[in-house]
């Protein structure tokens, strides 16, 4: 038989004391493991939400970083086509410098089918007078125009590069995408 306990002047049965501890034990672990799952589950969700706020700000960073880009894109183009714009106003005004003093050349005398070496009014025994091309005949003067047009359109096709690279170097340095030493700085002045 089972020896009973006096508490407070009752009878006290030992086995139902111990049932007493044990459901207490057990209903304390399962709160206790209950409440570690629902911290856990409130730890992945709070960590889920901070992944995803970082990844919405990188997300913004992303877009507003694009729209930057494509508005200097749009500044850069603007630049490089009214640099292309003054290319082509200019070398249409050498063209029509080199028609009009080809025209001009209608006045001249034509080189004679044997060519005494002496140009233009120029004596035997007179040496032709030089540095002012009068004396040139029609032909070497036609090559001598067609040839200063195409040095001048050279000339204007030059400086229009070396422009669009000068835009497009202060863009990016401005922009901070490149490094002043990585970029070449041996064009820096037009002829």
């Amino acid at each position: 038989m089972v020896s009973q306990g006096v508490v407070r002047g009752q009878a006290v049965n030992p086995l139902t004391s111990m049932r007493t501890v044990l459901v207490g034990v057990a209903l304390g672990g399962a709160l206790g493991v209950g409440l570690y799952f629902k911290g856990r589950a409130d730890g992945q969700a709070a960590t889920a939400l901070q992944y995803e706020l970082r990844l919405a700000k990188a997300a913004t960073a992303a877009v507003t970083q694009r729209a930057t880009v494509e508005a200097q894109n749009v500044v850069l183009q603007d630049r490089v086509a009214s640099l292309i714009e003054e290319q082509t106003h200019a070398q249409r005004a050498t063209d029509r410098l080199s028609r009009a003093l080809l025209e001009r050349l209608s006045q001249r005398d034509t080189r004679p089918a044997t060519d005494t070496g002496q140009a233009g009014s120029a004596q035997a025994g007179h040496p032709p007078d030089r540095g002012t091309g009068a004396q040139l005949y029609r032909e070497d003067s036609e090559f001598l125009i067609r040839e200063a047009a195409r040095a001048d359109r050279l000339r204007l096709a030059y400086g229009t590069c070396v422009a669009q690279y000068h835009a497009l170097r202060t863009a990016l340095l401005a922009a901070g995408y490149a490094d002043s030493t990585r970029l070449s700085p041996s064009v820096d002045t037009l002829p």
